[in-house]
């Protein structure tokens, strides 16, 4: 199974990876997804905070909302932006 298929749900029967493209923060008739906006709008400290503001915030919540997982991998995504962002 890859990290596609473990970060998946189906739904109509298509595979959704709703931890790297959640279908929800695509924005309409653009192939961008809303953290490109976030990034391009915020300096390199404000994202780098909002990207530690995530990541504690899928940490704390856990399975408490959706599966552990699911938050483990969504908070591990914050955090790879962050180093992304930092080693720029």
């Amino acid at each position: 199974m890859n990290s596609v298929e473990k970060n998946a749900e189906v739904l109509s029967n298509e595979l959704i990876d709703m931890v790297n493209s959640p279908p929800h923060y695509k924005l309409n008739g653009l192939d961008i997804e809303s953290v490109d906006v976030i990034r391009a709008v915020l300096t390199a400290e404000e994202f780098r905070g909002w990207c530690k503001g995530n990541a504690i915030k899928y940490l704390m919540r856990l399975g408490k909302k959706d599966k552990e997982i699911q938050d483990a991998r969504k908070s591990i995504k914050f955090l790879e932006w962050l180093v992304k962002e930092l080693e720029e």
